[in-house]
C-alpha cells in the first residue's frame, strides 16, 4: 500500500505546528504569580500589540465606549431566550434612567437589580445583556439592568443617585413589574459592584428598601488607595491596568475629596454591620482582587454572612466572557444558586 509522501509531510507539519502552538500557549500562560487559563493567555496576547490597550486616554470617550461594546459582543455568549426582555425608563431625581427587564416566564419572581461594569465611564445595558439573561434564567428571577449615568458627563454622585433611585422605583412598582418587593437583591460587576455595595449601605442608612442579598463581582471598594499587592503585581498586562483605574477614578471623582466618601469607596464606611449577606467574587489576575476580598473581610468581621470566591487563572471582566470561559458559566451559576437560596 503506497502512502502519498505529501500527505505524510502535511500531517507532520500540522502536528509540528500544533505542538509548537501548545508550547507557545503554555509559555504565555506562565506568570510570576501563577498560571493563566490558556484561553485568557491567548486573549491577552492578542491585545498586547501596539495600540491594543483596553482604555485610551488620548481618544474621545465615545470611541472608548464603542470599543468596549465591540469586545463585549465578541466574548459574550449567544443570548439566552427568555419570556420577556423589555426596555423601560425609570424616573430619576434628575432625569430618566434607562433599564432593561429580563423575565424567565410570566410568573411573579424575586428581583435582581443589576449594575453593569465599565469604570463608571463606559459599559451599558447592552454590553452586559448576556450576563443578565443568563442570571434571569439560572436564578429564576426578574433581572432589571440599570443604565446609570456615566462620567465624565455625570460624575459622582450621579451614578450613585441613579442606582438608589432605581432601587426605590423598582421596590415601589414591584407588583406592576411582576416582581416580589420582599425579595430584592442587588448585583454588579466592577464599577457596578461598587454601586451594588453602596446601594446596600444606603438602604441600611436610609432605612429601606430592604435588600435580601448583595452579589459583588470584582468590585472597586477603595478609590483612595492603590497600594495593594494585586495592584503592584497586575498593574500592566492583565487587561485592566493601574493607569486605566487612575483614569476612571479621575473621571468619576474629579474632586479628590469625594474618593474618601463611603458612597464612592464603600471600604471607607465607618460601620459594616446590619448589611445584607454577600457573595464576593474576585479574579486571581486582577488589580481589584485584594480590595474586593478586603471588603468581604470587613463585612465578615462586622457579623455579616459572606461567601468569597476567587476564580483562578482569570482576569478582570472574565464573567462577561461566557462564549469562551467555563469560569464565567460557573460564576453565574454560583450567583444564581446563592440568590435562589437567599430568596427562599
Amino acid at each position: 500500500m503506497r502512502i502519498n509522501k505529501w500527505l505524510i509531510i502535511s500531517v507532520l507539519l500540522i502536528a509540528s505546528l500544533l505542538g509548537t502552538g501548545i508550547i507557545l500557549v503554555n509559555t504565555w500562560s506562565q506568570t510570576p504569580y501563577g498560571k493563566l487559563d490558556p484561553k485568557v493567555a491567548i486573549f491577552l496576547k492578542l491585545l498586547s500589540g501596539p495600540g491594543q490597550n483596553s482604555f485610551k486616554t488620548d481618544r474621545p470617550i465615545a470611541e472608548n465606549r464603542a470599543e468596549l461594546e465591540k469586545i463585549a459582543a465578541l466574548v459574550s455568549g449567544s443570548p439566552v431566550s427568555l419570556a420577556l426582555v423589555k426596555d423601560i425608563n425609570i424616573p430619576g431625581s434628575t432625569s430618566d434612567i434607562p433599564a432593561r427587564i429580563y423575565a424567565p416566564d410570566d410568573r411573579r419572581h424575586p428581583i435582581i437589580i443589576y449594575f453593569h461594569g465599565g469604570g463608571w465611564v463606559q459599559g451599558s445595558i447592552n454590553s452586559h445583556d448576556s450576563v443578565c439573561r443568563t442570571l434571569a434564567r439560572k436564578a429564576r428571577a426578574l433581572v432589571i439592568s440599570v443604565g446609570y449615568g456615566l462620567a465624565p458627563e455625570h460624575a459622582f454622585p450621579a451614578a450613585v443617585n441613579d442606582a438608589y433611585d432605581a432601587l426605590m422605583y423598582i421596590y415601589q412598582n414591584a407588583e406592576g413589574l411582576k416582581g416580589d418587593p420582599a425579595h430584592i437583591a442587588v448585583a454588579g460587576d466592577s464599577a457596578g459592584g461598587t454601586l451594588a455595595a453602596v446601594v446596600a449601605q444606603m438602604s441600611r442608612d436610609r432605612h429601606g428598601p430592604a435588600i435580601a442579598y448583595q452579589a459583588l463581582i470584582y468590585p472597586v471598594t477603595n478609590l483612595a488607595d492603590m497600594n495593594t499587592a494585586s495592584y503592584r503585581n497586575f498593574s500592566e498586562g492583565y487587561l485592566l491596568t493601574r493607569s486605566d483605574m487612575q483614569a476612571f477614578i479621575s473621571l468619576y471623582t474629579p474632586d479628590k475629596k469625594d474618593r474618601l466618601n463611603p458612597y464612592a469607596s464603600p471600604m471607607l464606611a465607618s460601620n459594616f454591620s446590619n448589611l445584607p449577606p454577600a457573595l464576593v467574587i474576585t479574579a486571581q489576575f486582577d488589580v481589584l482582587r485584594d480590595e474586593g476580598e478586603a471588603y468581604a473581610n470587613a463585612l465578615e468581621r462586622a457579623g455579616v454572612h459572606v461567601r468569597t470566591r476567587r476564580y483562578g487563572g482569570v482576569i478582570h471582566g472574565f464573567m462577561t466572557g461566557d462564549r469562551f470561559l467555563s469560569q464565567a458559566d460557573d460564576a453565574t451559576s454560583a450567583i444564581a444558586d446563592t440568590l435562589r437560596e437567599a430568596f427562599r
